[in-house]
């Protein structure tokens, strides 16, 4: 097997570093990812697992729930944000650490953790596995159930 030369593992490194910047800066500014960093298709995974979501997506079905998420999550919570975001690189790919924050109007602040593990290949994320907070999904389920 032969081992990839110095000039292409530096472009793989900033071609993953694109990406997560890409990624981070739409969860700073609250809004939807660039469609371009996504492969046509996204194998999705959870943890815990939810088979509804779980399985190979479009770019654009991705796009399209993580648009209505934001929508969602910012009508429920009007000071809905994420927080603590941070990333940690891999050699093929990147983690995102972050915060899922707000209040309903109605209720208790939420505050959910997450991590993010997304597989990059030629410059294109290709396969996220989520994790979320555990004890915090079934608030989220009933928030989310209320819309």
């Amino acid at each position: 097997m032969n081992k990839p030369s110095p000039e292409a593992l530096t472009d793989h490194r900033n071609a993953i570093a694109q990406v997560a910047e890409a990624l981070i800066e739409s969860y700073r500014q609250r809004r939807l990812p660039p469609g371009e960093i996504y492969g046509d298709i996204v194998e999705m995974s959870h943890d815990p697992a939810a088979p509804e979501f779980d399985g190979p997506w479009t770019r654009d079905r991705l796009l399209a729930h993580t648009s209505e998420e934001l929508r969602v999550w910012s009508q429920l919570m009007p000071d809905f944000r994420y927080e603590d975001v941070t990333v940690k690189f891999r050699d093929h790919g990147f983690d995102v650490s972050l915060r899922l924050m707000g209040t309903p109007p109605h209720g208790e602040a939420l505050d959910i953790k997450a991590i993010l593990k997304n597989e990059v290949r030629s410059g294109k994320i290709v396969a996220v596995n989520a994790w979320l907070d555990p004890e915090q999904i079934p608030r989220l389920a009933a928030l989310m159930g209320a819309s």
